[in-house]
């Protein structure tokens, strides 16, 4: 392959056996007018030319034409919502009548995830449209997408005039709407579960909630400060060990500290880190100013 440049560094000329793109033209930003594409300069070879159009202010891409020396191959036309996301490809061409224009529309959430993906059967994006029975184009969908509150997608549905049919999306980490555990051995066991019951994601999350509630004594002795369950985002299942948390994903047969570990709490005393409450207050630095 050999490519040719213009004085800015941008692509003109690409060829090998044959010619591929024969011309470039671009806009003062940079952004590309026109592609010309054949195997061949001379006349009598066929060629295709892509024109874009840019829209005024934001310089997104507005109209995207493919044409040959006859006819409108494809042509795209877009629209978008006031942070940028795609709403709208309208495709018109319709092969000079041989084929179908394509009308696609998305919508977003309000952190600008594609929640419905949809292809009506006439140039609207209206939600009013979006049923099965107003599909069209030359391959019809329309799926919806939900997710956690941290972007995980959690389902898939597709819609067809003969029903639904949703895809749930899970994993062997417990990655939707995670939950704190109740201490080390807690997330051991809900880990353990997952790793060998890797779609029941309640399961593992209810060992997680409920193993020291039913097993006091035996997280006690784990030696570590184990807290009441909480919602806690969209993160992996963490522990909270001697006041800071570990992800359920690494390795949690081993510990921080050692049971006896000593504590310096306030006043001056000492006191094994296995004893520590929640509550409990310790000392600390402050390393800018060394007081404490």
């Amino acid at each position: 392959m050999d490519y040719e440049y213009n004085g800015l560094g941008q692509v003109t000329d690409v060829g090998g056996a044959t010619g591929y793109l024969l011309a470039a033209d671009y806009n003062a930003l940079g952004q590309v007018n026109q592609y010309t594409l054949g195997t061949s300069e001379a006349l009598t070879v066929k060629k295709a030319y892509i024109t874009n159009t840019y829209e005024e202010g934001t310089d997104r891409l507005k109209r995207s034409l493919t044409t040959d020396a006859t006819r409108s191959v494809q042509d795209l036309n877009l629209t978008y919502d006031k942070t940028g996301d795609v709403t709208s490809v309208f495709d018109t061409a319709n092969l000079s009548g041989t084929g179908a224009s394509d009308y696609q529309c998305y919508t977003y959430d309000g952190y600008q995830r594609l929640t419905d993906a949809w292809t009506p059967s006439t140039a609207s994006c209206a939600t009013s449209g979006r049923t099965t029975t107003n599909l069209g184009g030359a391959s019809p969908y329309w799926t919806t997408y939900t997710y956690t509150s941290s972007g995980l997608r959690t389902t898939e549905t597709a819609h067809t005039g003969t029903g639904n049919s949703t895809k749930t999306y899970t994993d062997q980490y417990i990655r939707q709407s995670e939950t704190v555990c109740f201490g080390r051995l807690a997330c051991n066991h809900a880990y353990s579960y997952s790793l060998a019951h890797p779609d029941d994601v309640a399961g593992a999350k209810h060992i997680a909630a409920t193993y020291c509630l039913s097993h006091a004594a035996q997280c006690q002795s784990d030696a570590r400060v184990w807290e009441r369950t909480y919602q806690a985002g969209d993160e992996f299942v963490m522990a909270v060990a001697a006041g800071e948390g570990f992800r359920i994903g690494e390795a949690l047969t081993g510990c921080s500290f050692s049971p006896d570990t000593p504590v310096l709490m306030e006043g001056g005393k000492a006191k094994a880190i296995g004893k520590v409450k929640p509550g409990d207050h310790v000392e600390a630095a402050d390393q800018k100013t060394a007081s404490t």
